[in-house]
């Protein structure tokens, strides 16, 4: 009996702590270690339109010529496109191009500046798209005494600045 009595001592111990421990007041939380950060200044509002017709954001200029692709070949199938695309032409190929343009104004002016190696202009082409739209633009050059080997260059040109260009050789 004295081991059961001490059995049950020993509980009636254990349970007294579970309950006065389930009893007792949660310990308070810990102070703040600093301060906290004063909250941001809200930046000044912008000035409201004065009608409804005005942008609170102003919109950037539309480009009026943009390149979309350009595409060269040494032919054209019969409805003007570039058969196969090349990189590399012969000495007696005639050039073609092919380029894909958005124009935003009307009679945008466009031209093909052909260059050989090391700058020199071999032809201008200028070209007049008269309403905004997008399309093909296309360009030709041939030389009945052959082209000379070597590095040459298509630029698109819109207002006098080199918008698109494409490197190419003959060989």
């Amino acid at each position: 009996m004295n081991k059961l009595s001490n059995r049950i001592s020993l509980t009636l111990a254990l349970a007294g702590v579970v309950a006065l421990a389930a009893c007792s007041k949660p310990a308070a939380p810990p102070a703040p270690a600093s301060a906290p950060a004063p909250a941001a200044t809200p930046a000044p509002a912008a000035a409201a339109p004065s009608s409804s017709t005005e942008a609170t954001v102003p919109m950037p200029p539309a480009v009026p010529v943009r390149v979309d692709s350009v595409m060269l070949g040494n032919a054209v199938t019969a409805d003007g496109k570039i058969a196969t695309p090349v990189g590399v032409f012969g000495t007696k190929d005639t050039f073609y191009a092919a380029v894909g343009v958005t124009t935003t104004v009307p009679n945008a002016a466009i031209s093909m500046r052909w260059k050989y190696q090391d700058g020199q202009t071999v032809a201008d082409n200028a070209k007049t798209i008269a309403e905004p739209s997008t399309g093909v633009i296309d360009d030709k050059l041939t030389k009945a005494s052959g082209w000379p080997i070597g590095n040459y260059t298509l630029e698109v040109v819109s207002d006098g600045k080199p918008i698109s260009s494409i490197t190419f050789s003959v060989k």
